[in-house]
């Protein structure tokens, strides 16, 4: 299970990402465009251009963790019902429906 420090800082990758992308793809778009070290203990999200699909890239301390998610649409969040559904080892236990 993945676990954030609730102080971390999010980042989304404002347009649309190529998801066969790996780690060092994603790797250097946060550093060429959002500016950022992928190991700086930021959570960095890139979703497609249908929006059915997320990667999420996270260094913890033995390296880099790449987490997708997709198929369904993705629900609207706040930052902690963000952390808390891509720690949720169920996600369709949790409630989306706000």
């Amino acid at each position: 299970m993945m676990s954030l420090p609730t102080t971390a800082n999010i980042f989304l990758c404002s347009h649309p990402t190529e998801m066969r992308k790996s780690f060092c793809g994603l790797s250097g778009i946060v550093r060429s465009e959002l500016g950022r070290e992928p190991n700086d203990g930021s959570l960095f999200l890139f979703i497609n251009r249908r929006k059915d699909k997320l990667k999420a890239l996270f260094w913890e301390t033995d390296g880099v963790v790449l987490f997708y998610a997709g198929e369904s649409r993705l629900p609207r969040a706040t930052s902690q019902e963000l952390i808390e559904l891509l720690s949720h080892p169920d996600v369709d236990e949790i409630d989306t429906s706000r």
